[in-house]
């Protein structure tokens, strides 16, 4: 439930070995995607979809060539704010500017683009880059899928894998 999450949330920002926290589901490199080719504008586009909180970009220490992150700034918004990719971005739009754009989906749905980071191996080193749609997630607000399941957390360097039983 959404207390019991948002609680979690709190007890993992409170470690003094944690540096960031977010939730995200489906996590990264675990094999488990979610995928979807609805219609965007009219085009048939494949992507990953991540349903990624605020200290996502942090945690993954993703890299933001153009706009910003969600932040707080978003509750305010009258569309689902995405971060896409520049791989998403180019199926899109081409070389056109992403930042800004609403698109359509499948449902009527109308998502605004407020950022765009850098292509990534969310499956590993060895698997290529796709494209990749992050909707912003909040704890205390069920999405489309539910409530986020699952927190990444990123820890300070050196810390031992002794935090693991602690965590």
């Amino acid at each position: 439930d959404s207390t019991a999450m948002q609680q979690a949330y709190r007890v993992l920002q409170g470690f003094e070995e944690t540096v960031a926290v977010a939730e995200d589901e489906p996590a990264p490199f675990t094999g488990s995607v979610w995928s979807d080719s609805p219609e965007i504008n009219g085009q048939q586009v494949t992507y990953y979809l991540s349903h990624a909180g605020d200290g996502l970009a942090e945690v993954l220490r993703l890299d933001l060539v153009a706009g910003r992150w969600f932040n707080s700034s978003d509750d305010a918004l009258a569309g689902e704010p995405v971060v896409i990719n520049q791989s998403l971005a180019r199926s899109l739009f081409g070389d056109g500017e992403a930042v800004g754009r609403s698109v359509v989906i499948r449902d009527k749905q109308e998502i605004s683009v407020v950022g765009v980071v850098s292509d990534h191996r969310f499956q590993g080193p060895f698997v290529d880059p796709y494209n990749c749609m992050f909707v912003r997630a909040r704890l205390d607000r069920p999405i489309s899928a539910g409530l986020p399941t699952q927190f990444l957390v990123r820890v300070h360097p050196g810390t031992p894998r002794s935090f693991e039983k602690k965590l």
